[in-house]
């Protein structure tokens, strides 16, 4: 037997040796997932003696893709082959392949030298037949009225935005709405300009191959062996596609992990992988456990908290590492910058550590404290708080209230936002200010030929007039006062990230003008501001989404509370458990969650219960109980009463009499580690 199958564990070594027929291979975080893909591809290769050719390997994004080329290929070398390369691709990339081979049968839908337009283009078309439509709603309206109007445009735009990547992800159309209109629209703009956007490039195969049986039977015997990874991921059209890869065969083989579905969002289908064995006949499965990334004690809390869902194969990952470190809980920001200074003080790399939270917004509240303790970050999948462009502004303003003779800085915010001070204002001020040897700012005072008749000039003059005490809540005031969140898309989340800059301004500098904190306050961001610039180590802020597929040593969830996490938006509980199992799954050696003492998230009980454990039962419930209610089904008594009990259903909480509630008929009853939560602002 070839090397390379010995390195696989029992499972592993099965789901490679796999051959003809529908495999999933269930494989949980860190299970050696992509080694085993590989290693059946190799052995399909060069054990069985399949053409290389008729091997098709689909994934998400390119560097997936690249990942699994360059490890197949030197896995193949060390097989001493050196035929032909099987196509492993991105789904994307075999839509453009597939596209210019079979271009012929193309016509009927674009001419073949179509051109693929980004995202971006993709909402300025959209945007385009929005406003070309709608403009006229303007017309003779008062400036008030424009406003709302404008607004009212703009909430509708960004509906046809969602609803045409509905149609296009989800192929869910709803034919009586008005967006639906301009998803018709844009369809046929698409045709006359001779595009095609991304998802195009998974639709038109799908059509061209539904609409042309001989062609599909043709291009599926081409490809006799499909393999998918990330299957969890996948969307409806994508579903589609393979299918009709399929109707010459059943040879799929996708690997997965269903508590790892996390982008409904983007319209992927946890069913996809839930409903396999319905979509291809006679599919098997195969479940991969062993996991080689975390320690015992991670991979607990993680089975534990994910053993909540009901819409999942089950599996409990286990691991022969160490048991390892126990999992800490954390109650405060300033809590997670002192481990991580321990942690960076016992030579643990920068890179090793990581923080998580739900939503991007979340590293508002955790970059300041980094930046007062000194720890250098860098924030992943979006911009840091404080380079955003709005913040930014405010804080030059700021940098210009320290110190009013600073030319450079003058020059950034006197027409920021628009004053009408254009380029020959400046030369006469320049001139001015170098005949009199001062400042720009106070040759702008003495100027009164340059200030007369401007409001915004003399109320620009007057945000720098203020007496020290209160400072800070004038200069806010002020900063208000001129809307900088209006050059801006989003205006209402810039207003917001100005307020929070502000409150952060307080908690670091005081109410009142304190010169010195503030003036260490800026240079803070600025050496921050440097470790990005310059790509020096840094620790790694990033959402749980960004996090997927990623590892660390140290790992910090934040924000695991009430309506934080899961957020008090969110319409599906059980992905939004599974986040918070992928978050715990990206750790090696130690997880942290940080959470309010006084605001947990039910994740927290989750988490931390003890599944092995029995505790006493006595007449009344106790904490940990399996219950059921007749409406809201089955649920895990959190806190008990002698009359109610405060009850998990599935991410719910409901406090419910007693009289209505009785002990599962499992009665399984799981001990909570005596913890002591207040549950009464629940």
């Amino acid at each position: 037997m070839s090397d390379f199958l010995n390195r696989l564990n029992k499972e592993q070594k099965k789901a490679a040796e796999h051959i003809d027929g529908a495999l999933l291979i269930l494989a949980g975080a860190g299970t050696g997932k992509t080694q085993t893909m590989i290693s059946r591809i190799v052995y399909l290769i060069t054990q069985v003696g399949i053409s290389a050719e008729s091997i098709l390997s689909l994934t998400f994004t390119n560097k997936a893709a690249a990942s699994m080329q360059n490890r197949a290929v030197s896995m193949l070398k060390e097989e001493n082959y050196e035929g032909m390369m099987p196509t492993l691709s991105t789904f994307h990339s075999f839509g453009v392949w597939f596209l210019n081979e079979y271009s012929e049968y193309l016509k009927d839908y674009r001419d073949v030298n179509y051109q693929i337009i980004e995202p971006n283009q993709k909402k300025e078309i959209i945007e385009h037949l929005v406003k070309l439509n709608m403009q006229s709603s303007l017309q003779n309206k008062s400036k008030e009225d424009i406003k709302e109007e404008k607004q009212k445009i703009n909430d509708f735009l960004k509906s046809c935005i969602a609803y045409i990547e509905q149609c296009k992800s989800a192929l869910i159309y709803d034919e009586n709405s008005l967006e639906h209109k301009y998803y018709l629209l844009y369809e046929n703009e698409l045709k006359i300009r001779n595009y095609i956007d991304f998802d195009d490039l998974i639709i038109l195969p799908y059509l061209i191959l539904k609409n042309n049986p001989k062609l599909a039977k043709e291009v599926s015997l081409r490809f006799n062996y499909i393999c998918v990874d990330e299957y969890q991921d996948t969307n409806l059209a994508q579903l589609k596609l393979l299918k009709m890869l399929c109707v010459a065969h059943q040879n799929i083989v996708v690997v997965g992990d269903d508590d790892q579905s996390i982008y409904s969002f983007r319209y992927a289908r946890v069913e996809n992988i839930l409903e396999f064995q319905k979509d291809f006949k006679n599919a098997k499965i195969i479940k991969l456990e062993q996991n080689y990334r975390s320690t015992q004690n991670i991979l607990d809390t993680a089975n534990n908290l994910i053993s909540h869902n009901k819409n999942r194969y089950g599996k409990t990952l286990f691991t022969d590492n160490d048991k390892g470190l126990e999992i800490e809980f954390l109650h405060t920001y300033n809590s997670v910058c002192d481990e991580i200074k321990r942690l960076l003080k016992n030579n643990v790399d920068y890179e090793e550590i990581c923080i998580l939270y739900r939503a991007n917004y979340a590293s508002n509240n955790i970059e300041p404290r980094l930046i007062d303790k000194k720890i250098a970050y860098k924030v992943i999948g979006t911009l840091p708080f404080f380079q955003k462009a709005e913040i930014k502004i405010v804080i030059n303003y700021l940098r210009f209230l320290i110190n009013n003779d600073d030319d450079i800085l003058f020059k950034k915010i006197i027409n920021t936002p628009k004053r009408g001070f254009g380029d020959k204002k400046i030369e006469l001020l320049e001139k001015y200010a170098k005949e009199h040897n001062i400042s720009l700012f106070a040759a702008l005072k003495e100027n009164q030929n340059i200030i007369k008749n401007s409001n915004s000039i003399s109320e620009f003059i007057d945000i720098f007039n203020i007496k020290e005490q209160d400072q800070n809540i004038i200069f806010q005031q002020k900063i208000k006062n001129l809307a900088i969140e209006n050059m801006y898309d989003n205006p209402v989340n810039r207003a917001e990230n100005i307020t929070t800059f502000f409150n952060m301004l307080y908690k670091e500098c005081s109410r009142s003008y304190d010169k010195i904190k503030l003036i260490e306050f800026l240079n803070n961001i600025s050496l921050q501001e440097k470790i990005i610039e310059e790509k020096q180590s840094a620790i790694n802020l990033m959402s749980i989404h960004a996090s997927k597929g990623l590892e660390f040593d140290y790992v910090f969830l934040i924000d695991c509370e009430n309506t934080k996490m899961p957020p008090i938006y969110a319409d599906n509980s059980e992905e939004e458990r599974r986040l918070a199992y992928v978050a715990i799954t990206r750790a090696k050696k130690k997880f942290y969650c940080q959470y309010d003492e006084g605001n947990p998230s039910i994740y927290i009980q989750q988490m931390r219960i003890n599944t092995k454990a029995k505790i006493t039962k006595n007449s009344s419930f106790n904490v940990g109980d399996r219950v059921f209610h007749k409406i809201f089904q089955n649920g895990i008594v959190i806190k008990s009463s002698e009359d109610k009990s405060l009850v998990d259903f599935d991410g719910m909480l409901k406090n419910i009499s007693n009289s209505f509630l009785k002990l599962a008929e499992n009665d399984e009853i799981y001990e909570y580690d005596d913890i002591k939560i207040d549950y009464s602002d629940i």
